[in-house]
């Protein structure tokens, strides 16, 4: 078609877990993409057809080339389907999806939610359940019970931030458990006696997963970021250190004499040898 293209990589949260091996993937995929003549960039986004659709109609991109998803239809339809977003995102732009055979059918470059290791970090989340339930037994004959809900959702914070977002859901799971058992009557039962404990209750595991969800977000956001910056910076240094290099060798190279020079250097030594001289 003799018109320029793009190859885009878009790095959503999910990449910041990416093996190394997958890391190196994605580069050489983008190096052979430069070797044919493509630009290449990669961008951080929350979701990959949003942000290829917006650089998209920013560059005046006129046709979309995605690949064929090779997972099952039950997969496709918990997690959906990248190229369904596209198309529907796409408005004047043609998409096209192929295949590829070459490919292995199983190979998946990125890799679905595993808990965060090591388990340590789930015992950290068990013993801030336990610190927000001590705390929550000194004040509870001052406030109403309801109001001990925030001190759990603090603890589910505070494990979102600093382990992670499967101890989180752990902690504000154990921390409706814990809500319930110490603080609601009858005491030491998971038993309800008053029904609008139940709203309390979904409203703390609700809110809970939600903060997790959105705090582990922002924290692997700025993990990527960070990387991003130090691969700017590596960047940076090479490129300096490569002008620095072809600076000193062009001081170093002895520039072409002009021809007079060459014929006055020829006769050189009968010149210095000359009275007059």
């Amino acid at each position: 078609m003799n018109a320029e293209w793009f190859a885009i990589y878009v790095e959503t949260p999910d990449q910041a877990r990416l093996s190394q091996e997958q890391r190196d993937h994605v580069a050489r995929s983008l190096r052979l993409a430069e070797e044919l003549g493509a630009r290449t960039t990669s961008l951080p986004g929350q979701s990959v057809a949003g942000t290829v659709m917006e650089y998209a109609h920013r560059h005046n991109v006129t046709k979309v080339i995605a690949g064929k998803p090779i997972h099952s239809r039950w997969i496709e339809f918990l997690r959906g389907s990248v190229v369904d977003r596209l198309i529907r995102l796409s408005g004047s732009i043609d998409v096209y999806v192929i295949s590829s055979e070459a490919e292995p059918q199983t190979r998946k470059i990125v890799e679905g939610w595993r808990p965060h290791r090591p388990l340590g970090r789930y015992l950290l989340g068990l013993l801030l359940v336990a610190a927000a339930t001590g705390l929550s037994a000194l004040i509870a004959p001052y406030i109403s019970p309801t109001n001990l809900v925030v001190i759990y959702l603090l603890a589910v914070v505070l494990a979102a931030v600093y382990l992670g977002r499967g101890p989180a859901i752990v902690t504000s799971i154990l921390g409706v458990m814990a809500f319930d058992y110490f603080f609601v009557p009858p005491h030491l039962t998971l038993a309800v006696s008053d029904t609008e404990y139940l709203l309390t209750f979904f409203g703390l595991l609700g809110v809970g997963l939600v903060i997790s969800q959105l705090t582990a977000m922002v924290r692997e956001q700025a993990d990527a970021a960070q990387q991003r910056e130090v691969q700017t910076v590596a960047l940076y240094e090479l490129g300096r250190d490569l002008t620095e290099t072809a600076g000193l060798e062009a001081r170093h190279a002895k520039p072409p004499l002009p021809t007079s020079a060459r014929r006055l250097a020829g006769k050189w030594p009968s010149f210095c040898r000359s009275p007059a001289f």
